[in-house]
């Protein structure tokens, strides 16, 4: 989902900004003056931050729905599916097992 991807697109780069972070306070006077360093490592936790809240709504969205419930929703999926398959290989003496088997066993 568009979601889920542009979820995995913020974690990334919160991630390289921890990197970053992480670069900058072990780096010592080679990373810069001191003064930079603070500024830097403020801004890089208020871009964070924002990330991060963002990153908490597309989560809570994504994963609102429980697991027990999304695998129901998902056999409800199969079963219909399967049904439908069976309904057109019935004029072809096809059992549900040959059905899946020829979709998903190739």
């Amino acid at each position: 989902s568009d979601q889920a991807e542009e979820l995995g697109e913020l974690l990334g780069k919160d991630h390289d900004l921890a990197i970053l972070a992480a670069a900058t306070a072990s780096g010592g006077r080679e990373a810069g003056p001191p003064s930079t360093i603070r500024a830097l490592n403020r801004r890089i936790a208020e871009r964070r931050m924002e990330l991060q809240a963002r990153c908490r709504v597309l989560g809570q969205r994504i994963y609102a729905e429980r697991p027990k419930d999304f695998a129901r929703r998902l056999h409800g999926y199969w079963e219909s599916w399967s049904q439908e398959q069976i309904g057109v290989s019935a004029g072809r003496g096809c059992s549900p097992r040959a059905i899946t088997e020829r979709r998903f066993l190739r």
